[in-house]
């Protein structure tokens, strides 16, 4: 029987509509959907306000309080007073506005490098840059398929990039240069790309940067580094992880985030003249997407500008995330953290334990959700504590006894 158009439209929704209620009922049966709130004020800084209650919160990313700094806020509001709030076109059609292009070259004199390339989030500057390298660059081997290494623990935006480019993938042993050694050499004639990140946030490490700047200048690979919790943190003057080792020569592509030290929101890439250059018409999350709005481009200059001139705000955050760890381990908690970075990561175990942890600490008027798969293994989850310049001594000591006690009933501590 043949069906009239309206009847075919109904039944394909009504399949969609059967295929998503069946989706929805195995993630909510996995446990997997997150406890979403929705923020009613201060969402950036660690006293949110849910439902009316304020909560204390170590869950955010915006550690040196740049997002709600009255300087950089102004500076935003008077480039939005200036250009307008949206872009109102891509690059390819409209052009780069001049503050844009100031971010860009600031960036990347900043963080070490010739050019960058900013993006409207992070992810997009993640899932586009894989596809325009290995088409382009890679691909030029000899008719050789790429090979793309990435750490076992990668975010998944790179992931997702990688699977877009559809190129051979292989994971090697979170920070461990010899394993990526053994594997790098079995394929020594492939192009080769080795992505790694700057910091991981979960697993507590900072990248150790010369054995893979070494490896890959040994077996003729490009190195990628995603410092996007290093930005703005580590290195002199927060220039990132290729700045904290005095040399960025061996990073062949830098990226990095403006949604977490800096206070705002976007990504970028930095790297050689011509690499960048060829990126802005190959990145197709670049090409087809509107230009990075210049509201935000005039606070994140702003935000830069206060970095570069103190240290005072990443001292304090240091500071307290010392004093954290250091409670937080006297109670018998695993914690993992680097002396380098405000980032503490607290082990708890099976999600459920988890899921409750986070339950009894939102009733506490604590909000930290618990990271857990698939963001990582299955019965590995975990809590990120992110200190920042704003926190107390009061606010450490108040989450510590809220966690203990809680800890100690659920049997992770």
């Amino acid at each position: 029987m043949l069906l009239s158009v309206a009847d075919w439209e109904r039944s394909g929704t009504e399949r969609a509509g059967g295929i998503w209620k069946q989706s929805l009922a195995e993630i909510d049966g996995a446990g997997l959907y997150p406890a979403l709130v929705t923020v009613d004020g201060g969402a950036t800084g660690p006293r949110p306000v849910i439902d009316g209650q304020c909560f204390l919160s170590f869950a955010g990313n915006n550690y040196l309080g740049l997002s709600d700094d009255p300087a950089v806020t102004e500076a935003a509001c008077q480039a939005i007073r200036d250009h307008g709030i949206g872009p109102g076109f891509s690059r390819a059609i409209g052009g780069t506005p001049a503050l844009v292009a100031e971010l860009e070259a600031t960036i990347a004199e900043w963080t070490g490098f010739e050019a960058c390339l900013a993006f409207p989030t992070g992810y997009m500057a993640n899932v586009g840059v894989i596809r325009a390298m290995v088409r382009p660059i890679l691909s030029s081997g000899g008719g050789l398929e790429p090979v793309v290494f990435v750490d076992q623990f990668m975010h998944g935006s790179v992931i997702d990039g990688c699977a877009l480019a559809q190129v051979k993938v292989l994971p090697f042993r979170h920070n461990d240069p010899d394993d990526l050694d053994r594997r790098l050499g079995r394929y020594p004639d492939a192009p080769k790309l080795i992505v790694i990140e700057g910091v991981y946030t979960l697993e507590g490490t900072i990248v150790d940067l010369p054995p893979y700047v070494a490896m890959a200048r040994g077996y003729g690979a490009l190195l990628m580094v995603d410092d996007a919790h290093g930005v703005g943190l580590i290195g002199p003057k927060g220039g990132g992880t290729g700045s904290l080792y005095g040399d960025t020569s061996g990073i062949d592509l830098y990226m990095g985030c403006m949604d977490k030290a800096l206070g705002a929101t976007g990504g970028f890439l930095c790297g050689s003249r011509e690499l960048i250059r060829l990126l802005l018409v190959a990145c197709r999350s670049s090409v087809l997407s509107s230009c990075f709005p210049v509201g935000t481009a005039g606070g994140v200059l702003e935000a830069i500008r206060i970095i570069r001139e103190s240290n005072g705000r990443r001292e304090r955050a240091l500071q307290l995330a010392r004093r954290l760890e250091t409670e937080l381990r006297r109670i018998g908690l695993t914690v993992l953290g680097d002396e380098r970075h405000p980032s503490l990561s607290v082990l708890v175990g099976l999600d459920c334990v988890g899921l409750e942890a986070e339950r009894r600490l939102f009733q506490a008027g604590i909000h930290q959700p618990v990271i857990r798969f698939p963001a990582v293994p299955k019965d590995k989850c975990r809590f990120r504590v992110n200190v920042t310049s704003q926190h107390t001594e009061s606010d450490l000591f108040r989450f510590a006894e809220s966690i203990a006690g809680i800890a100690g009933s659920l049997g992770f501590v």
